[in-house]
């Protein structure tokens, strides 16, 4: 796979030393699909990874989250700009999906409804008296 230009660089440092992580171009790879490649030189090696999407913006946008993954999953506390323990690169919430919301929504409650009706009598009849 051959990689694209490199686009931006932010350096890591650690009590270990620098990390480098280096963002490409993204390039399309079908009509329907980027690549967003990155490297990450840890200084005990370079990690070779890439992210994609639909378009050129959600490959980038994917690959951010990727690269947070990865720097989350490694063990080092991670210093950009004196900012101790923060490694710069930003949370990207997932999209919002309508539709499957309402279709959480509807399980949510339809599992209700079935709990409800398999309650136990005593339970149903907790706090009546008998008369």
């Amino acid at each position: 796979m051959k990689m694209s230009v490199i686009v931006c660089r932010r350096l890591l440092s650690t009590v270990e030393g620098d990390v480098e992580v280096s963002i490409c171009a993204p390039v399309q790879v079908a009509e329907y699909e980027w690549r967003c490649d990155v490297l990450i030189n840890d200084g005990r090696g370079v990690n070779k990874t890439s992210a994609r999407g639909a378009d050129s913006v959600q490959s980038l946008i994917n690959c951010l989250r990727a690269i947070r993954g990865f720097l989350q999953d490694d063990s080092r506390l991670f210093t950009h700009k004196d900012h101790g323990g923060y490694h710069g690169f930003p949370y990207i919430p997932p999209e919002r999906d309508e539709e499957f919301d309402r279709a959480l929504q509807k399980a949510s409650e339809e599992i209700q409804r079935k709990s409800l009706k398999k309650e136990p009598q005593s339970v149903k009849n907790r706090g009546q008296t008998a008369g």
